[in-house]
């Protein structure tokens, strides 16, 4: 008996108004929304639609993913960024082993000798450079992240050569 009154319910055509929204069953919404539009009217059919949204939206109102880079530099650094960083480390190296040749100069990191062989320099590079960017993630670092290094090893290099240049004039060779 229950069972039959459920079916008369489920099949009792609505042509009701959004007034008349109210007067729904949970087993009538479950049609609607499961697309049986049918027997209701638009308005009703909206109505139900709109109240059982998974994830409501407000009309005029544009969702943008929260991600977008809002400016240039705040995009993935560029693989000639890249090319350019490490390019700069191995100018440092290379820089550093002309300087150490004249007896006037030293190198001046303190984690390194005095005169520091080139597999001396390229550990302490691997060592502190590969874990450091490897944690961070390379597709995590912008192209703003990597223009203060870019300047600064330039810097180091640029200093490095003046060195070598004036150690020429003035200095033996080792």
């Amino acid at each position: 008996m229950i069972l039959r009154l459920l079916l008369l319910t489920m099949t009792i055509p609505l042509s009701a108004m959004a007034g008349e929204f109210s007067r729904l069953t949970p087993v009538q919404e479950y049609f609607i929304l499961a697309g049986h539009h049918c027997c209701y009217s638009d308005e009703v059919v909206e109505q139900v639609l709109k109240n059982n949204q998974r994830f409501p939206v407000q009309e005029n109102e544009f969702n943008v993913v929260a991600d977008i880079p809002q400016h240039v530099l705040e995009e993935q650094a560029d693989k000639w960024m890249w090319a350019l960083f490490w390019g700069i480390q191995i100018a440092d190296i290379y820089s550093t082993q002309e300087g150490v040749k004249y007896d006037c100069i030293q190198e001046a990191n303190p984690l390194l000798p005095n005169i520091p062989t080139i597999a001396e320099m390229a550990t302490l590079k691997a060592v502190v450079l590969f874990p450091t960017y490897g944690s961070i993630g390379y597709e995590n670092i912008t192209r703003a992240d990597l223009i203060a290094p870019l300047v600064l090893g330039a810097g180091v290099v640029a200093n490095n050569m003046r060195l070598v240049n004036k150690a020429e004039n003035q200095c033996d060779l080792r």
